[in-house]
């Protein structure tokens, strides 16, 4: 009793801490160091954050599963405070493990960083020195200014005043374009229809003036040439098109002229009939005078 009084005190007095956050506070970041020798030492990828934390957690679960099988002060736990006391116990031996695991990543990052520094002393010649003080002398501002006959013995320079010029020239179709655009206005299909059919309704009415017109000149003798007034070059041109074979049938001699002439030539009949038969009046009247003055004087 007097033992289990003291457990009770210990764990009344330090509680055990929560092995989760214990170790999420412990833990420092994953070194990145190879397994091979210094000679073949090549830089490991750094691995993701979940990666390290999932490693983690599996650690801590075999340690503790470890822990678990290993007898604790030769059995299982009775009461409440042999199970905090041997809560406690895993903890301890689960942070001596952390903290070797520790010393072990930190002596293999270190060598590692000291395999770096020995490589990047190997590789850092009188080039990389050359090329280091020209980023270096290009990065100040002062020192990048250039003379103009030295930057036309760059081509970089070169192709970038082509680039700039090639540049200017899109913006300014660009530009013309949106003004253009804006400038523009846009003819609906309804508008040309709207065209279209006043156009037709135009031809159609020259078409039939000019039909008219020529009809007449058909029947009227000695017309005059058909021509369409108030209408349109286009319409017009359109119209003689559309009656050309007529005119060109009626050219010479039309169906007008044939009946005036036919009517002169019935004219001159008449009148040379009405005159015949005056003759003959005359002539009879004469006889009959002629026989009276006979029989007056029998």
């Amino acid at each position: 009793m007097p033992l289990k009084r003291k457990a009770k005190n210990k764990a009344s007095n330090h509680p055990p801490p929560d092995v989760h956050a214990g170790s999420s506070r412990q833990h420092p970041p994953q070194a990145y160091v190879s397994d091979q020798s210094d000679s073949e030492f090549e830089p490991l990828k750094r691995p993701t954050k979940k990666a390290r934390l999932r490693k983690l957690r599996a650690h801590c679960v075999e340690v503790l599963e470890e822990d678990d099988e290993e007898p604790v002060r030769g059995g299982t736990a009775s009461t409440v405070e042999e199970a905090l006391m041997m809560e406690n116990e895993k903890t301890k031996r689960f942070l001596r493990s952390h903290k070797k695991q520790v010393t072990l990543k930190t002596s293999k990052t270190q060598a590692a960083l000291a395999q770096c520094r020995e490589f990047l002393d190997k590789v850092h010649t009188n080039e990389t020195q050359e090329l280091a003080k020209k980023v270096y002398d290009l990065s100040d501002p002062e020192a990048a200014k250039i003379p103009a006959d030295d930057m036309k013995r760059y081509p970089l320079f070169e192709h970038t005043q082509q680039v700039h010029r090639i540049s200017r020239r899109i913006l300014k179709r660009h530009q013309d374009a949106d003004t253009e655009s804006h400038g523009c206005k846009i003819s609906l299909p309804r508008d040309t229809w709207k065209e279209e059919e006043q156009t037709i309704k135009e031809l159609m009415g020259g078409c039939r003036e000019y039909g008219e017109k020529l009809a007449e000149s058909i029947l009227v003798p000695g017309a005059q040439p058909v021509t369409l007034e108030g209408y349109s070059a286009e319409t017009s041109r359109m119209a003689v098109r559309i009656f050309n074979n007529i005119r060109q049938a009626f050219k010479e001699r039309t169906w007008g002229d044939t009946i005036h002439g036919q009517l002169k030539d019935a004219t001159r009949i008449i009148d040379a009939a009405k005159t015949l038969h005056r003759q003959v009046q005359d002539a009879r009247i004469r006889r009959e005078n002629s026989e009276y003055d006979v029989n007056l004087d029998g």
